[in-house]
């Protein structure tokens, strides 16, 4: 009789606490929809803005909506531009990126826009801004020694560099030795 007790009591007490973490799971969820539905307000706020300092105003009053997963926004929408060929609105998500990076302290990030960032330009031909955001990126793909971060960076400087007729053989040694490995 006490251990069907012991067992009867066990299994109320195992319940409730199943029930009190289903709650608690449904209001997570809940909250984090709640914040995705924020972010992506935010997001939209952001790429309506005119200005840069109008952008900068927005993510200063909204810190608490600046994270990894708005630069993964950002990110994911200037990949979705770029492969429909709209270069203007890509090189606008991906700066927006840059941005929420920066304000966010993530250098991954801020590596990965600033690289891609550094490929538009060198596409649309602005070699000189194209450079400025890849030696950003590759200083900071160097520094956290992401080997492919480094790579692309380096790939799009020497592609540039041949492109000037400006070849640094060192640079393409470096490349070919990450390429082999």
């Amino acid at each position: 009789m006490v251990k069907r007790t012991y067992w009867y009591v066990s299994t109320l007490v195992l319940l409730s606490m199943s029930s009190v973490c289903l709650a608690q799971n449904a209001a997570g969820a809940r909250q984090l929809e709640q914040n995705k539905l924020e972010q992506t307000a935010f997001a939209t706020k952001l790429i309506e803005a005119k200005t840069d300092d109008e952008r900068a105003t927005l993510l200063t009053q909204n810190k608490e909506l600046i994270t990894a997963e708005l630069t993964q926004l950002f990110l994911g929408q200037g990949r979705d531009h770029l492969q429909q060929g709209n270069m203007n609105l890509a090189i606008k998500s991906f700066e927006i990126a840059t941005l929420v990076a920066k304000q966010n302290d993530d250098k991954v990030l801020l590596a990965r826009a600033l690289t891609t960032l550094g490929n538009i330009y060198r596409m649309q031909g602005n070699d000189e801004i194209a450079l400025r955001h890849l030696r950003q990126a590759l200083t900071l793909h160097e520094a956290q020694a992401n080997a492919r971060g480094i790579f692309f960076s380096l790939l799009y400087i020497v592609m540039l560099d041949i492109s000037a007729n400006n070849y640094d053989e060192a640079r393409l040694q470096r490349l070919l030795k990450l390429a082999e490995e």
